[in-house]
């Protein structure tokens, strides 16, 4: 029984492991945020506004969670609504805007610039 259920959570682990969601300020002025996040934790599954302001040249966490490789990192939110705004930003609804790479500890990470790189 106990090897089983190592196993079934080992299983776990590896197709939803923790993963992090960066959104990275990558101008010169202060951007503040407004997210509407998909909440799934605790049923029923709800939506949770979140608020924020990221310095220029900056970066915020935006989210963590286990989540799943092959998922898109589009579909852990509702909305993202970026202030001010002076020129056409990345889409965040867009999941190539989201690039993934690995953390210093080997765990999945996402990174979405606001505005595309020049």
């Amino acid at each position: 029984m106990i090897p089983i259920l190592l196993l079934a959570l080992s299983g776990c682990s590896t197709q939803y492991p923790t993963t992090t969601f960066w959104i990275n300020n990558n101008t010169e002025k202060t951007v503040n945020i407004k997210a509407s996040l998909f909440i799934d934790t605790l049923p029923p599954p709800h939506i949770l506004d979140v608020f924020f302001t990221i310095e220029p040249e900056d970066s915020v966490l935006f989210r963590q969670s286990t989540f799943n490789k092959q998922g898109n990192p589009a579909k852990i939110f509702k909305e993202i609504k970026f202030v001010p705004v002076d020129k056409q930003i990345n889409n965040p609804s867009d999941s190539t805007n989201w690039i993934k790479s690995m953390d210093s500890n080997g765990k999945p990470k996402f990174n979405f610039y606001i505005y595309p790189k020049e």
